[in-house]
């Protein structure tokens, strides 16, 4: 058992995955295993994470056929021996030792959920969405944050999971967009007790420079418009 694990579904990611491993694996003063999934990569990526595997022994690598990012997730959750579970995309990189800091606050308040601030990093600027100060919600104002919130949004790379909160709730691995929104609105209905903390500062780099990235940004509104029908029909 660690105190966290680094969730990262790879997909011919060759020139971007040395970066996220790096930053997952810079954080200093709690232990950590970093989960590497695969996703049927046919560029290099095996091999980097393989010949990275060999000499950094908190990295495990485990290869699927692909399946998409919901898909290797719910692999890596599964796989996970962490007390909380966190997310990184393979483009996109945590800044230095600030899950520390990330930990502490989420077990000092005894949250499910630790939401942090992020940047969007494009070519012509970087856009902070960060929380000023400390605060602790109830699942219903995260439901609601999620939607309205820029700065907790629908990611699921900002935030921080106890491990017992993803135990019944696995990513729809049918829906290939704003599938992480849905999954943290049907964690806000499956434990409507819960606590959610915010952390201060934007601890998390998105990058939007590459053209998938750049697609990826886009959420689609029919997809938007359905995931939050059935969390207001399943509210109510």
């Amino acid at each position: 058992m660690c105190d966290l694990s680094i969730i990262v579904p790879a997909y011919n990611s060759e020139e971007t995955i040395g970066r996220c491993i790096d930053g997952c694996l810079s954080q200093i003063g709690i232990s950590i295993e970093l989960i590497v999934v695969d996703d049927g990569s046919y560029d290099s990526t095996p091999e980097i994470l393989h010949s990275m595997a060999r000499v950094r022994s908190q990295i495990r690598v485990i290869s699927v056929k692909n399946g998409g990012p919901s898909r290797a997730r719910n692999t890596g959750i599964q796989a996970a021996a962490g007390n909380y579970v966190a997310f990184c995309d393979a483009d996109d990189w945590f800044d230095e030792n600030v899950l520390k800091k990330v930990l502490s606050h989420v077990k000092g308040t005894d949250s499910s959920i630790a939401v942090f601030g992020y940047r969007n990093i494009r070519k012509d600027k970087t856009t902070p969405h960060a929380f000023r100060c400390h605060r602790v919600v109830q699942a219903h104002e995260f439901a609601s944050a999620v939607l309205l919130d820029s700065r907790v949004s629908g990611f699921i790379w900002n935030k921080v999971y106890k491990k017992d909160v993803l135990a019944e709730v696995q990513l729809n691995e049918s829906l290939s967009v704003c599938e992480d929104m849905d999954f943290n609105l049907r964690l806000a209905l499956k434990y409507p007790e819960m606590k959610v903390c915010y952390v201060p500062g934007a601890l998390y780099n998105y990058d939007l420079r590459g053209s998938e990235s750049l697609t990826r940004g886009r959420d689609s509104y029919e997809s938007v418009r359905s995931v939050i029908e059935r969390y207001l029909d399943n509210a109510m």
